[in-house]
């Protein structure tokens, strides 16, 4: 089973957030994948 959580991460104040999805596995692994920025 594999549970997906979608997060953003600020970069800086004048740059947008970061948003990656985490995949954590029952193994205890997370992935880190880049779905893009967010501009203003």
């Amino acid at each position: 089973m594999v549970v997906f959580w979608l997060g953003c991460a600020k970069v800086s104040n004048d740059i947008s957030y970061f948003c990656y999805l985490k995949n954590a596995s029952l193994a205890g692994f997370d992935n880190y994948i880049q779905t893009g920025l967010i501009g203003n």
